[in-house]
């Protein structure tokens, strides 16, 4: 049980968004902070009860000009490499091309399929062991740097912040569980079981008298759009009362969020070209409001990178 003066000296000693020029938006979080946190308010919510939900891709590191995890799949293919390469060029790879290429509009369904190919009969160990080595050897195109340094230094300062206010933060994201949660201690301070991603099922089988979890060509679960929502439900099994995203696969995570009584819903919107990407939150050919009017029509906050923030990565120069 944390005591009242424990509680009140960790706010007063807790990070500030040094990353983020002084904005309406950085108004927004800190007074949210304040509001929920404060015994006197009439907004207090309990630690337990303090839970914010963060996509991955996009939110918290680039998401350009691939998918983190699709540059992964493009590299490396299967950890074993044991399909036959003129194979998988005539068929598997011409699909990858699309998919890299943003030319296919149905991107989860693509991916699924793309992730049954590659990871049927291959162990969670061996994929781990996989993300971690291309980890340390990939380089982002663009900016020839490892991913992990591509990670938004003012979202870090977010993290820390609503930690050091004794939230849980979980992320949620459309990119596979087992992809996220090798790394998500050391770049992000967000332990393992808080990663809530797609996934395909597993079996259990027994190789050299040790019993191993290996990928079946099914899927579980792919989390985006609804399924976001329904995801958070069955893993944490408590409504969030803050919630950042960047795209149209996060608008329903927004909606329910903000059905708090107090509720903080943001949208970081890609408006950097020189620092980063500048970039539609809505997929080339959709139905129905944009993401930017589902923002203005529920009152979310909308965080543009350019105005916003001082830096966007942390090896940047400050605006």
């Amino acid at each position: 049980m944390i005591t009242d003066d424990r509680e009140m000296q960790n706010k007063n000693n807790s990070p500030a968004l040094h990353s983020w020029h002084h904005s309406p938006i950085r108004q927004a979080i800190e007074s949210f902070l304040t509001d929920v946190t404060d015994k006197q308010s009439e907004y207090f919510v309990p630690e337990h009860e303090r839970i914010a939900v963060f996509d991955n891709d996009g939110t918290l590191w680039t998401e350009k000009p691939l998918l983190a995890q699709l540059a992964f799949f493009k590299d490396r293919i299967r950890p074993d490499d044991d399909l036959p390469r003129d194979v998988t060029q005539s068929g598997l790879f011409a699909k990858a091309v699309e998919l890299f290429e943003d030319k296919v509009i149905d991107l989860f369904d693509d991916v699924a399929d793309l992730m049954k190919e590659l990871l049927d009969g291959v162990t969670t160990e061996e994929f781990e062991s996989a993300v971690l080595q291309w980890l340390a050897e990939a380089r982002h195109p663009r900016f020839q740097l490892p991913w992990t340094q591509l990670v938004y230094q003012p979202m870090l300062e977010v993290l820390q912040l609503f930690r050091a206010h004794r939230f849980q933060c979980f992320i949620v994201t459309g990119s596979s569980t087992d992809f996220v949660r090798p790394w998500s201690v050391p770049i992000y301070n967000i332990p393992q079981p808080n990663i809530i991603g797609s996934s395909l099922r597993t079996r259990l089988v027994e190789k050299k008298d040790r019993l191993h979890l290996e990928y079946l060509p099914v899927p579980f679960v792919i989390t985006n759009g609804d399924e976001k929502v329904e995801s958070i439900a069955r893993r944490i099994g408590k409504q969030p009362i803050a919630a950042f995203g960047n795209s149209r696969g996060d608008i329903e995570m927004l909606r329910w969020t903000g059905q708090a009584r107090r509720s903080l819903c943001a949208l970081v919107h890609h408006t950097d070209a020189e620092r980063e990407y500048a970039y539609s939150p809505d997929p080339p050919m959709h139905f129905g409001a944009g993401t930017l009017e589902q923002a203005d029509t529920y009152d979310w906050q909308v965080v543009d990178m350019k105005r916003h923030w001082r830096k966007v990565f942390a090896h940047d120069t400050e605006e």
